[in-house]
């Protein structure tokens, strides 16, 4: 499904975003060598590029970070 202008298409990249930081968390957390990112992985950080991330206030985790990202998109 492709969502375009306005609100809608921010709230599907905002979505976008926090699947690719997911994923990311979830590589970073596996032990040895990083396996090349696939192309999905690639298409989605290429599509959450375009968001402008909201800095989390001092003193939230990463997980907070992903909240707020899930937080936008509602």
């Amino acid at each position: 499904m492709i969502i375009k202008g306005g609100a809608g298409e921010q709230e599907a990249a905002a979505i976008v975003a926090a699947v690719a930081f997911a994923l990311e968390e979830e590589q970073n957390r596996r032990p040895g060598p990083r396996p090349e990112p696939s192309a999905w992985v690639a298409a989605v950080r290429q599509a959450s590029s375009r968001l402008r991330p909201v800095p989390p206030p001092p003193g939230v985790s990463e997980a907070g970070k992903l909240s707020r990202f899930i937080d936008q998109a509602q």
